[in-house]
């Protein structure tokens, strides 16, 4: 069954928006793409879509989120991000189901869809959930299971994270990829993660981390000082001590940055470090909303596009 669907303006993937353009479609297939003047002969007795004053454009790509933290919208506002970390996110957590966190999921996905975006590269603790959702409602992606060590050893960490892995990929019914995601360079020791990277490249999984979200992170691995550094102190936190190095130093040295790596945020590069990551093939996820939210800073967006990184537009969460 074909179908003309007409609009005040279509945008082609590749090419310049058209004013009264028109997309012919037949079952799941783009026949084709242009004014609707042209397009109408090449249909002629199809159904016709007028949609008036609309936009038809490819879905946008959501290259950072947490959608599983939809529910926590608005719980806080005013902190910094370890503060509205403690408060917004693992108190709360403490009080919600995995259902809970489906219908979170659920959610976020929803209110992706009427925002235009059709893909998410998603970081969940509850990784199987997120991919359900994102399955259920047709949205493509990948989800990146978020693995810490805390107390356990680093093997039977990465079996359980590599088991879940596997669930996404099976919940994602061909829409969804699972990668893994070994959160950031301050929350897990360096042996761990080395063998969260060995392992998602012996499993040919793309690999996403937060870097250099606040001025805090690149305290404590710069000199060791700073709220980070407070905190990691009085919890205990196996946190590097890479003291001398920044935290897009310490990735690289560790074999972490590379054509395969996703790297959420990216606020407080030095020019080094903007180099390593252009060098390395590594892409970006900027999201300046949380950035904003939370008082993180501004990233060197341009310095970053002129330097040939790829830099992706993120949301981080509705929380």
């Amino acid at each position: 069954m074909a179908l003309l669907l007409r609009a005040e303006w279509v945008v082609p993937i590749s090419g310049e928006p058209i004013r009264d353009g028109a997309v012919l479609t037949e079952g799941t297939d783009i026949v084709a793409v242009g004014p609707f003047e042209a397009i109408k002969k090449q249909a002629s007795g199809d159904e016709l879509l007028d949609l008036g004053r609309a936009i038809i454009m490819p879905g946008l790509v959501n290259a950072h989120s947490h959608v599983v933290y939809t529910v926590f919208r608005g719980l806080e506002d005013n902190m910094t991000l370890f503060g509205w970390l403690g408060a917004c996110i693992l108190g709360p957590s403490e009080l919600l189901s995995k259902d809970d966190f489906l219908w979170s999921a659920r959610l976020g996905c929803l209110e992706a869809l009427r925002a235009g975006i059709t893909c998410l590269a998603d970081a969940a603790p509850l990784g199987r959930a997120v991919a359900r959702a994102m399955s259920e409602l047709g949205l493509r992606g990948i989800v990146f299971k978020e693995v810490f060590q805390g107390e356990g050893d680093v093997d039977s960490v990465l079996q359980a994270a590599l088991r879940e892995v596997r669930d996404i990929a099976r919940e994602g019914h061909g829409l969804v990829r699972a990668g893994i995601s070994p959160h950031a360079p301050y929350s897990n020791p360096p042996a761990f993660l080395k063998a969260t990277l060995e392992l998602a490249r012996e499993e040919g999984l793309p690999i996403s981390l937060h870097l250099a979200e606040t001025k805090e992170e690149l305290e404590l691995f710069l000199e060791r000082k700073g709220e980070l550094a407070t905190i990691a102190d009085v919890l205990g936190l196996k946190v590097p001590r890479a003291v001398g190095k920044t935290p897009t130093e310490y990735l690289a040295k560790l074999g972490a940055l590379g054509s395969d790596v996703l790297l959420a945020h990216c606020v407080h590069l030095l020019d080094q470090d903007i180099k390593l990551i252009a060098d390395s093939g590594s892409a970006v996820a900027h999201c300046p909303k949380s950035n904003a939210k939370l008082g993180s800073g501004i990233a060197r967006i341009p310095e970053m596009v002129s330097a040939g990184i790829k830099v992706g537009l993120g949301t981080d969460s509705a929380a």
